[in-house]
């Protein structure tokens, strides 16, 4: 390639990046910082939908799932569902709060997220506080009154 580029009358330049670095997208940089710092997580139980892009790309394919713990940074998530792709919405409410994730380890049944955007400490306090586990899947104005 480089005689080519010089017969043609291009310089070639070598590139200024480290080589040793690896290209990565913003996602998986964001989730290497959030891992860095721990936060308090709080167990709870509540349920929430999982919304992702279906394969067709067109329609939006939803799930129910049951959040066993929480803090600022990410959850961690019980689904049935194993086809939930690594970047998904956890949504609270009658769709009323959209929470972008990514998942960065999973096992059978379970799945570890972290936010894109850390959330309040005082809307986690709220959620962790919850009673009753479908409080979250119809209004949320309700749950967060208290």
């Amino acid at each position: 390639m480089r005689s080519a580029c010089l017969q043609n009358g291009l310089k070639f330049m070598p590139s200024t990046a480290p080589r040793d670095r690896v290209q990565s997208t913003y996602l998986s940089r964001l989730a290497a910082d959030l891992r860095t710092s721990a936060r308090l997580k709080r167990n709870c139980r509540f349920m929430v939908r999982l919304v992702y892009p279906a394969r067709a790309l067109r329609n939006l394919t939803m799930t129910k799932a049951l959040v066993v713990e929480v803090s600022e940074n990410g959850a961690r998530i019980r689904t049935s569902c194993s086809t939930v792709p690594d970047h998904f919405y956890i949504v609270l409410g009658n769709y009323e709060y959209f929470i972008g994730v990514t998942a960065f380890r999973r096992s059978t049944g379970e799945i570890e997220v972290e936010f894109i955007k850390e959330q309040p400490t005082r809307f986690i306090n709220a959620l962790s506080r919850i009673e009753f586990p479908l409080a979250t899947i119809h209004d949320l104005k309700r749950v967060l009154e208290v």
